[in-house]
């Protein structure tokens, strides 16, 4: 089973990658993305180590159209899409949910859940203190207890059993 997040943003607000590694562990993230891409034209898995533990996402870019901006009702200077896609180890959310939130962040994008259909237009920043002390077994969301909406609240915690 696959989970997706997606950044829109303007595309002349892309950062580098060396900038965008950079602000990821700036904004205290245990995560290191890997640096050596092109974020135009690379697509595939990418690694995004935590803690040192093998993670990553499937990275994929895209321009959108202002037919796409309008269907997906997004602010109409947003030209460009970068979608997170996570697959079942709890390692990749974790490196997913880093890199799209300070992406969007440092782009003034938007972060969108395509599942839940909840999306967050990120001007502060982000925020990562709760994620970094998880079990990284599951990640729930503290406001609705749904995993559906875990990349959008930025307050985490571990499941309590039973």
């Amino acid at each position: 089973m696959s989970y997706d997040l997606n950044v829109y943003l303007d595309r002349q607000k892309m950062p580098s990658p060396e900038t965008w590694k950079a602000s990821i562990t700036r904004a205290g993230f245990p995560v290191e993305l890997d640096d050596d891409f092109d974020v135009e034209s690379f697509s595939g898995f990418l690694p995004c180590p935590v803690k040192g533990e093998i993670s990553g996402f499937e990275y994929y870019s895209s321009k959108l159209s202002p037919d796409e901006v309008a269907t997906l009702r997004l602010p109409k200077n947003l030209n460009f899409s970068i979608q997170f896609n996570i697959g079942s180890r709890p390692l990749e959310l974790v490196s997913a949910l880093a890199a799209s939130s300070v992406l969007a962040t440092l782009t003034g994008g938007v972060l969108v859940d395509p599942q839940s259909g909840a999306r967050v237009h990120r001007r502060g920043g982000a925020h990562m203190g709760e994620i970094t002390n998880c079990s990284h077994q599951s990640l729930t969301c503290c406001s609705t207890g749904r995993a559906g909406s875990i990349a959008l609240c930025g307050k985490w915690r571990q499941p309590r059993a039973g």
